[in-house]
């Protein structure tokens, strides 16, 4: 499942994330909470396929992109890598499913800004996004834009 979520941030400005998950799962909800948590109000649309996200990833994009991607198993990062080029613009932020050598290798590939794991509690995730987010508007922020 990939959920595309057009945020609106300070200036009346819109963040588009997309949030790729090929199954729904406790991991899928935890994300969402941390997306709820930097976003409080925020609203998508479900695309299920990688020629959904491909099609989504081509339509043109706001000034800050962000991809928060969920792979289950290795097999989904390598899914991805076709369509790397369409992340091309867009902060990556990758949960992998495990700490294997070739998942992480693969993982590298996308070149996410943050890599963690399935396993954790998602703090890394919520630090990252908000400070992606408060970045883009701060123009002394460092990796902002």
């Amino acid at each position: 499942m990939v959920l595309v979520i057009g945020l609106e941030v300070e200036g009346g400005e819109t963040v588009d994330l997309v949030f790729y998950s090929p199954t729904n799962g406790s991991s899928e909800e935890r994300l969402q909470r941390v997306i709820e948590s930097v976003t409080p109000a925020w609203e998508g649309t479900v695309c299920r396929t990688i020629e959904d996200l491909s099609e989504r990833l081509l339509q043109p994009k706001n000034d800050l992109a962000i991809a928060l991607l969920l792979a289950e198993k290795r097999e989904d990062i390598e899914g991805l890598l076709p369509v790397s080029n369409l992340f091309r613009n867009t902060r990556i932020i990758l949960i992998a499913p495990d700490r294997d050598k070739e998942t992480i290798a693969a993982a590298h590939r996308l070149r996410p800004r943050l890599l963690t794991y399935s396993d954790s509690d998602f703090a890394d995730v919520f630090t990252v996004l908000a400070k992606i987010i408060a970045d883009h508007h701060n123009p002394n922020g460092m990796g902002g834009r």
